[in-house]
């Protein structure tokens, strides 16, 4: 909008200006949504938010260190990509679908190693628990139970580092940085009680949304007659339901990531600042930040396995939402 057309308008061209990136903002986040109906689309969307954490995090460092007043962080095109993400006029235009696609297969294969050593040790115990319950295998029946916990143990202190390890790799834009664990420990040291902060934040941000997982099963007890609607009617309701979780889950995840950017970018500044935390308070300290948050990362898992055992979907046990690919499964109501 030049200073013309705002003058005509009656609006002030930089008022006009930020309402128009905030609508842009609004419609790629509404893109996000409708694509993360679909698991593939939803490795778009990984990809997406990989290149919203880059883009927070330069704002943010370049805040920090110049003293500079804060700007809001634009969000990252579906088609035409920033000039300092590609470059030619070709990429520009349309180096966006590239960069998702290969940031968010990056991503899915750096969280699937992170997390695929304990989803399939839950799903495994899980699987043996139901077995072991139908065939009155009553002399194996430790087996499901200790699976489960071994898998519960393996998942806290990998669930602890995840969100930093995520922030680091969309930084530096190589799938190796996600598995540096002396300088991601060293990051989440450095952050200090905002690390536990985003934890505690993640934890509750996860509640409503395996609330979701659950409700289905007793819908009846809150939409009465629902089992003799229609065909349609129900299918209807069940892509709003849908439709419903992952706007939620996708928003969530937005804001937690540029969270993550964020305070990624405070950690690397102390650490290049030689930040320091050797005395007996401070290590005490941060085996106090250790324990929250593997108390609260062990809230998160408790969700998943009240969840699927109210309302069970095998897919959720290897691709839990809040820490790998952001897609709300397919449920279907009880009728």
């Amino acid at each position: 909008m030049s200073t013309t057309d705002g003058a005509v308008l009656g609006v002030a061209p930089s008022r006009g200006l930020a309402l128009g990136a905030r609508l842009s903002s609004l419609m790629r986040q509404a893109i996000a949504i409708l694509l993360a109906l679909h698991p593939l689309g939803a490795v778009l969307v990984l990809g997406w938010m990989m290149r919203l954490m880059r883009a927070e995090a330069r704002e943010a460092r370049r805040r920090l260190t110049r003293g500079e007043r804060p700007r809001r962080v634009p969000v990252p095109g579906w088609l035409s990509a920033a000039d300092d993400e590609v470059s030619g006029r070709i990429g520009r235009l349309v180096g966006a679908v590239w960069l998702n696609l290969r940031d968010g297969v990056s991503a899915l294969v750096t969280l699937a190693a992170g997390t695929l050593p304990f989803t399939l040790l839950w799903m495994l115990s899980w699987w043996g628990g139901w077995e072991n319950s139908f065939n009155k295998g009553y002399e194996q029946s430790w087996v499901g139970p200790v699976v489960g916990l071994v898998g519960v143990a393996l998942a806290l202190p990998l669930l602890a580092r995840l969100p930093m390890a995520l922030a680091y790799q969309a930084v530096e834009g190589r799938m190796s940085a996600f598995f540096a664990r002396r300088h991601v420990a060293s990051l989440i040291e450095a952050a200090g009680w905002r690390y536990v902060g985003l934890t505690l934040l993640s934890a509750i941000a996860a509640l409503p949304l395996f609330a979701m997982q659950a409700l289905p099963t007793f819908v009846e007890g809150w939409s009465p007659g629902f089992a003799e609607r229609s065909a349609e009617e129900i299918e209807t309701f069940i892509t709003r339901y849908r439709l419903l979780a992952t706007a939620y889950l996708i928003l969530a995840l937005v804001a937690l990531r540029r969270m993550a950017a964020r305070l990624h970018v405070r950690a690397s500044l102390a650490l290049e600042a030689n930040w320091s935390s050797r005395s007996m308070s401070s290590r005490l300290g941060a085996w106090m930040r250790q324990i929250l948050i593997w108390a609260c990362w062990f809230t998160v898992v408790a969700q998943v396995f009240v969840a699927q055992f109210v309302n069970h979907q095998w897919v959720v046990w290897l691709l839990p939402p809040f820490s790998m690919l952001p897609w709300f499964a397919p449920l279907t109501p009880a009728p």
